[in-house]
């Protein structure tokens, strides 16, 4: 535009024929505002001062020119530069309207040091105003207002002078975008959005019609009265349409916030239910990367002994035992530096000097950077736990110790208990009965006393060997009752036993363990049958939560109530040894057996009425 002026291309000046033209002095300031704009705030102090002399040019210059307009006073600054031969009126002075936005531009340049919110927000309204001043210039040329009949602000600024003023103030925004019209058009919120929508509506709908209404009232196709009305109606119409629009998608916008607020509402809910439980049941810390106390809970304070106060800022060395060597706490820091969740167990200490044991999880939480930023710890008080696994390991050994001495008794007795049958057999033979006498009923006593001692030894030998060194595995229990029944076959046809089963499964279970049980519970209900009728055996099972419970039912004998708890011990026998021979270990071998399996075993039973002994196995 300079260029223009100096070798007088007219054209250029005025981009529309007989419309206002932009003055040397306009060009100019144009070159000193798009500088100052580039380099303001600029590394460089220089350039910045630069910057900041030439923007004070600009207002001084645009304020000279506003004060010849009000006051009717010449300073001779309007052809300071160059004479303009071509405008008639206030030659080579630019209007009030350009003035007045060179004055708040350089205003905004000239004051970009201040850096306070509320010095921001104001200097981007004067931004905000040279673009709307812009906006309404283009308006006029739009609608042909080029009379002396329209607002005396905008009535000789040229349209590139409008064009440039929106380039530098949208320039000046985009700068500082979160404080100008820029941010506000572009934001991600309600109000952003609404302005977004809106503003073409009440920028561009009056414009088009009052062109429109100009363009037919000029060319006489409607009166003005009736011009007026329907620009009235049109405006009103499209108004209605195009809020009933945007009103009902802020409905449907809102409709989605109150349910996002719902679900926010129930999960903030739910998460403070988590925390309370968590809070209730476990010891909570959350430190920073180095390690330093950032929060703890109520249960670290009524475990640890410690106060929130005491712990806050420091680390947690604070409670360290010294059970755990320096390598303990190296390899967990290198584990949560990684980034990685790091599960433990830890011995800590309390304020009052006793120790306590706590399970750990230790897991690393991050930015929105992905950078990590503090550990939260969730700790389990396992104080009495760690206490009773270490009786546990103890009574398991004192139990192995047990078996281990009982399988050694049982084994060393059986020795001299053969050695007594011999001796009472080699008697027998070397002397007669006849010669014996009454002595050879005394040798059979003690001969019968070691088959029988011998016996009841082999049983608890058995019983210390049950389930030793073996793993669970699947049985068909049905099939496995089938071999059982083929091994006692004898036994059963003998005393015309009927033995029926139905809904036998199949599960995971100690295959050799189980068919002794199978088996004593048989036999026992063979031998204790009932005179007065013929033996029938069932055996069926059901399938419970988590187990089978399984039932051996007869209809013998049947057992004294007052008897029930006590027919699972060790060689207990409750009828006549004489009429029912046996040991009294079996109903023993199958309660070991089926506690074995984590199961239980009963009986339900009355005088007459036979017996149903049940017991458990849960399902693996």
């Amino acid at each position: 535009m300079l260029l223009a002026w100096l070798i007088g291309i007219e054209s250029i000046l005025s981009l529309i024929p007989k419309a206002p033209t932009m003055k040397f002095n306009t060009a100019l300031l144009f070159l000193f505002i798009g500088l100052a704009i580039a380099l303001v705030g600029h590394q460089n102090k220089y350039l910045h001062t630069f910057a900041v002399l030439i923007s004070g040019i600009v207002f001084i210059i645009s304020f000279l020119t506003l004060f010849q307009y009000i006051f009717s006073f010449n300073f001779g600054i309007d052809n300071l530069f160059f004479e303009d031969t071509i405008t008639s009126t206030y030659p080579g002075r630019m209007s009030r309207a350009t003035a007045l936005c060179f004055l708040l531009l350089s205003t905004t340049k000239v004051l970009r040091g201040v850096k306070t919110t509320h010095d921001l927000k104001f200097l981007n309204y004067l931004v905000t105003l040279v673009a709307i001043i812009s906006l309404l210039v283009f308006s006029t040329y739009l609608l042909q207002f080029v009379t002396d009949n329209y607002v005396l602000i905008f009535n000789s600024m040229a349209l590139h002078t409008a064009i440039l003023f929106f380039l530098a103030s949208l320039a000046i925004s985009l700068k500082h975008p979160d404080h100008s019209y820029v941010g506000f058009l572009t934001g991600k919120y309600v109000g952003n959005k609404q302005a977004r929508s809106l503003l073409p509506f009440v920028v561009g709908l009056p414009v088009i019609l009052s062109a429109a209404l100009l363009y037919f009232l000029n060319s006489g196709v409607l009166a003005t009265a009736y011009g007026v009305t329907l620009y009235t109606v049109c405006f009103a119409a499209i108004s209605i349409f195009y809020f009933s629009f945007i009103f009902q998608k802020l409905n449907i916008s809102d409709q989605e916030r109150v349910k996002l607020e719902e679900e926010l509402r129930a999960s903030n809910q739910e998460l403070f239910q988590y925390k309370a439980a968590l809070d209730e049941s476990s010891i909570v810390t959350i430190t920073d990367v180095e390690g330093a106390v950032i929060y703890v809970n109520k249960k670290f304070e009524e475990i640890s002994g410690y106060t929130k106060d005491e712990v806050i800022g420091k680390t947690l060395e604070i409670v360290n035992s010294g059970h755990h060597g320096d390598s303990f706490f190296k390899s967990m820091w290198n584990t949560i530096k990684a980034g990685n969740v790091w599960v433990g167990g830890l011995k800590n200490k309390k304020k009052s000097g006793d120790f306590y044991w706590v399970h750990t999880v230790i897991v690393p939480l991050r930015n929105t950077k992905g950078e990590i930023e503090r550990y939260i710890s969730i700790k389990q008080d396992i104080t009495q736990k760690t206490i009773l696994s270490n009786q546990y390991k103890n009574l398991k050994l004192r139990n192995k110790e047990v078996e281990q001495f009982t399988y050694l008794a049982s084994h060393d007795l059986q020795e001299p208990l053969r050695t007594m049958k011999s001796m009472s057999a080699l008697l027998k033979k070397r002397y007669g009965a006849e010669e014996l006498g009454e002595d050879a009923k005394i040798v059979d006593f003690i001969s019968d006393s070691a088959v029988r001692m011998s016996t009841m030894v082999k049983g608890l030998l058995d019983y210390s060997l049950i389930g030793l060194d073996k793993e669970p595995e699947m049985v068909d229990t049905a099939a496995l009752l089938g071999i059982v029944k083929e091994d006692i076959q004898t036994l059963i046809e003998s005393k015309d036993a009927t033995i029926t089963c139905r809904d036998l499964p199949s599960l995971k279970a100690y295959k050799t363990e189980l068919r002794l049980v199978f088996q004593n519970l048989l036999q026992n209900s063979i031998k204790f049958r009932s005179p007065d009728r013929e033996l029938e055996i069932s055996v069926f099972a059901r399938k419970k939560k988590e187990s089978y419970e399984f039932c051996v039912q007869d209809n013998g004998l049947g057992i004294d109530k007052d008897h029930l708890s006590s027919i699972f011990g060790l060689f207990k026998q409750l009828h006549n040894k004489r009429a029912f021979k046996g040991t009294g270990i079996g109903l023993a071998h199958c309660e070991k057996i089926i506690h074995l399996h984590g199961g239980s075993i009963w009986a339900e039973s009355g005088p007459a009425e036979g017996t149903s002994i049940y017991f458990t196995i849960p399902v693996f």
